[in-house]
């Protein structure tokens, strides 16, 4: 396997497991809702309809001091996980990112030359360049302690 298409997949499971965790969060502070106020939370019996928007204003009913609640409502508008479901939407429909690299270097008389700067960056088509992830010595590990077994 090539190292772009290792990276892509790790980028791919990183972003799609990210938001999945959410999902997953929500579903079961919907089940903790319904044991502890089962008339509030009455969609048990239709999981598919236990959405974040559904757990979120079903806790501001019924638990609107609850911190989780302010929390849960904030979820929508919060600028990292707006980010994260962004590039999950993306890469869910297959878009592969691409890699940038880009430096800047001075030659001087004799063949010597000094580097300037440096910056590799994977951008993602449809992001706008709003969205993209910096290269560096430590993205590898960023996104393997992230995703295990990329």
């Amino acid at each position: 396997m090539g190292l772009a298409y290792k990276l892509d997949r790790c980028i791919y499971l990183f972003f799609m497991s990210g938001v999945s965790v959410f999902d997953s969060f929500v579903f079961c502070l919907y089940f903790l809702g319904h044991a502890l106020r089962p008339n509030d939370f009455p969609d048990i019996a239709n999981p598919p309809g236990i959405t974040r928007k559904v757990t979120a204003g079903t806790f501001s009913n019924t638990f609107p001091q609850a911190s989780i609640t302010k929390l849960l409502t904030g979820l929508p508008t919060d600028a990292r996980f707006s980010t994260i479901e962004f590039v999950r939407n993306l890469v869910g429909h297959r878009i592969s990112g691409r890699r940038s690299i880009r430096s800047s270097s001075t030659t001087r008389a004799g063949g010597t030359y000094t580097m300037g700067w440096h910056e590799e960056a994977w951008y993602l088509p449809g992001a706008d360049g709003k969205t993209k992830l910096t290269f560096d010595d430590e993205l590898p590990q960023r996104i393997w302690t992230t995703s295990p077994g990329c």
